[in-house]
């Protein structure tokens, strides 16, 4: 059973013609339709891993939030959460060794992190990896709402995923304060050329 984000209960189940359906959730509701279904056709035992948004799709970057906390949402328990967090770390591109430099190093994270910002006169690219897990996962909710923004639709957003999803409440000190030091190296490296 999965729950949306408005605390209401709902089953992701197949249709007579293989069409997945969101029991219990509003009629016509096409974003759970699709969520069940991406919910349904992972594998056995692994939570569904939100794609990465490409920015020019015309989804802003407050949107991607704001879908990424309803889909965190749609799993009750938190090692599900955990899970696709982890999940998507995973699926993050690898940054190369090159680039692993210390003065690529966010400082104050409990693990190694390295983060890489790249402007092309518009949007501004952003590439990081680390060498823990959970951090690679929440590198890659950053990467979604933040990566080839302009500048000031970055400064314009504020994080805010953490707090809505209960995020904050289930991060160590450590991890919280270098979730806090990414948020805050994108927003310099934003504001440099705003």
């Amino acid at each position: 059973m999965l729950g949306d984000s408005t605390g209401g209960r709902w089953t992701a189940s197949r249709g007579p013609r293989g069409e997945a359906l969101a029991l219990g959730g509003t009629p016509g509701d096409s974003h759970k339709a699709r969520i069940a279904a991406q919910a349904l056709d992972r594998p056995p035992g692994r939570p569904y891993i939100p794609g990465m948004t490409d920015p020019r799709s015309g989804e802003s970057a407050a949107a991607v939030q704001a879908r990424l906390a309803e889909e965190f949402q749609l799993f009750d328990d938190w090692m599900d959460r955990y899970q696709m967090l982890i999940d998507m770390g995973k699926a993050l591109d690898a940054l190369p060794e090159r680039e692993r430099r210390d003065d690529l190093k966010v400082p104050g994270c409990q693990s190694q992190v390295w983060l890489k910002s790249d402007f092309d006169g518009a949007r501004l690219s952003l590439r990081a990896a680390s060498d823990a897990i959970i951090t690679s996962g929440l590198i890659a909710l950053l990467l979604q709402i933040y990566s080839g923004r302009t500048p000031r639709e970055i400064l314009d957003t504020p994080f805010t995923l953490a707090s809505d999803i209960g995020l904050a409440a289930h991060l160590t000190p450590g991890r919280a304060n270098g979730l806090a030091n990414m948020v805050r190296r994108i927003r310099e490296a934003a504001a440099a050329h705003a």
